[in-house]
């Protein structure tokens, strides 16, 4: 593993403000930093600077040490060296921690509030961006369909009673008026209105649920209402926007 040195500088002023040890992920990452830092980074912003990689995590926190020294950034809370990689919970620890999560989980309040920070997060236009432009680059990449595809298998294979329900519940889904009105809309549907001996007899959303309904075909409607047929079966139709 690669460990490096980093420095963080204000976009405004030039001036070096964090020193750190770490990963590139933790160079650029904003979670997990202290009130100075956030306060700091939130008025001027951040550069990210990699300034030394080293092949032993001790090396890499001295040299963190010696540039706090040297510097005396403002974010910097400590002298630096307390380097935490590697740290392995026991069982206990794990165990507390599970407790701890599944206590929460069951506090409606904190589910609700949870989840709808998660919606208005991945609401912003920019999130959706991101997420949009991670997904596609995950899958594009060859070995990664393949695992997908493998867990995908594994898990209908190792769960097959909620494979089913799945597929029953998408059942029962398409059969909403919803959903048809929906589907009829994504295949370029339109609503039209349906004429007997020149009076309007109905207003129609959905074209094959009408013709099943009427006993009519619906390629016979469709070629009334694209104007290659003048009438089916005693009916005219005319798309509700050409009116």
């Amino acid at each position: 593993m690669k460990w490096l040195v980093y420095a963080h500088y204000r976009l405004d002023t030039g001036e070096c403000f964090y020193i750190g040890k770490g990963t590139e992920k933790r160079a650029r990452a904003k979670d997990g930093r202290n009130p100075i830092w956030k306060r700091i980074e939130a008025k001027a912003g951040k550069k990210v600077i990699i300034v030394q990689f080293f092949e032993k995590e001790q090396d890499a926190l001295d040299f963190e040490v010696d540039l706090i020294a040297k510097y005396n950034p403002k974010a910097n809370i400590t002298a630096g060296g307390e380097g935490v990689s590697g740290l392995i919970k026991t069982e206990e620890a794990k165990e507390k921690c599970r407790q701890s999560t599944l206590k929460l989980r069951k506090d409606k309040n904190w589910v609700e509030n949870n989840l709808n920070n998660m919606r208005e997060a991945v609401s912003k236009p920019e999130s959706r961006n991101k997420i949009k432009a991670a997904r596609k680059a995950f899958f594009e990449n060859e070995q990664n369909r393949k695992h997908m595809s493998i867990k995908q298998s594994e898990f209908i294979k190792n769960n097959p009673e909620r494979n089913t329900k799945r597929q029953q519940l998408s059942i029962e889904a398409r059969q909403t008026p919803e959903y048809k009105l929906l589907s009829s809309r994504v295949q370029g549907g339109k609503d039209f209105l349906v004429f007997k001996n020149g009076e309007l007899i109905k207003e129609v959303s959905i074209l094959n649920q009408f013709a099943r309904e009427a006993g009519l075909h619906s390629a016979a409607i469709h070629r009334c209402l694209t104007g290659k047929q003048k009438e089916h079966k005693g009916y005219t139709f005319q798309y509700k926007e050409l009116i």
